[in-house]
């Protein structure tokens, strides 16, 4: 696994074929890519698919799921995880494979 410098980003591609498959190896799966895709470490749970942009394999996040884990598993408050959010993880462009966020409807 290859880490780049801001840890809570890393690229990963793990091996496809076991039962039970992670949301990891079903992401790289879908994706069938020879370039690794990037995942947002910790936050797996927030994984609602993939998508591709320019020819390129992207993971999908659920916004909203990213920022209560913030609040719930690091003790953030609301405006602090939304910092956090914007600036750390929304905000860190990693190039072509930059994972996109999304704010869904209710």
């Amino acid at each position: 696994m290859k880490t780049n410098s801001d840890k809570s980003i890393k690229q990963s591609h793990v091996a496809d074929g076991a039962m039970g498959q992670s949301v990891r190896e079903a992401c790289i799966n879908i994706a069938d890519s020879d370039e690794p895709l990037l995942f947002i470490e910790g936050h797996d749970n927030a994984i609602i698919g993939v998508t591709e942009r320019g020819g390129v394999a992207l993971i999908v996040y659920d916004s909203e799921k990213i920022l209560r884990r913030l609040r719930k598993r690091d003790g953030m408050s609301k405006d602090d995880a939304e910092e956090f959010f914007a600036y750390n993880i929304y905000g860190a462009w990693r190039g072509e494979q930059t994972p996109i966020f999304v704010a869904k409807i209710r």
